[in-house]
């Protein structure tokens, strides 16, 4: 079974999950809050630098779409 359904988009498909682009700051943040079972914070900064230790490859595939959405960002902008 497929993410997403094969169909035809005009718009550039791109997943970014939300818990591994997350910055230090925001990481201590929702630390803070605490886990739903425990009622305590339960990662500390020890899990996110494991986490950023295992993204160290660059992957500049994406780069091929980067003219495209400058181009489209400063289009919208004039509309503004």
């Amino acid at each position: 079974m497929e993410w997403h359904p094969k169909r035809r988009i005009k718009s550039i498909p791109i997943q970014l999950n939300h818990y591994a682009v997350k910055s230090l700051e925001e990481h201590r943040g929702k630390d803070k809050k605490g886990d739903v079972y425990y009622e305590r914070p339960t990662h500390n900064d020890g899990v996110f630098f494991g986490r950023d230790r295992r993204c160290s490859v660059a992957d500049y595939q994406i780069f091929k779409y980067l003219a495209k959405l400058k181009f489209n960002l400063a289009k919208r902008e004039k509309l503004d």
